[in-house]
């Protein structure tokens, strides 16, 4: 939340609509050829678009409202000040909000 706070006091001071979400963690499913003859059960299968894979394996992601405009300039801000914050071992996404 802390860094949620120092985004939207740099970036969106009036409006605050800077928000951060927790990014996908699927279990894989593995499948084998079928000359290992290993058991193969599905079971229920989720299957995933472009979209939602973009997001997987990051532990958060930065959501941008879509009228903000970044700079490259402040792109680099933005990901100095989350790499400030964030902890070494974790990783992000920026994206902009689809509205």
């Amino acid at each position: 939340m802390y860094l949620q706070k120092v985004l939207n006091d740099r970036f969106d001071k009036t409006q605050r609509r800077i928000f951060i979400s927790d990014g996908l963690f699927n279990n894989p499913t593995y499948v084998y050829p079928h000359e290992d003859q290993k058991d193969i059960y599905l079971n229920t299968q989720y299957i995933f678009n472009q979209t939602e894979l973009e997001f997987k394996d990051v532990d958060f992601v930065v959501v941008l409202p879509s009228d903000i405009s970044v700079s490259d300039e402040e792109d680099i801000r933005m990901r100095s000040l989350i790499n400030y914050y964030k902890l070494a071992s974790k990783t992000y996404k920026i994206t902009t909000q689809d509205e």
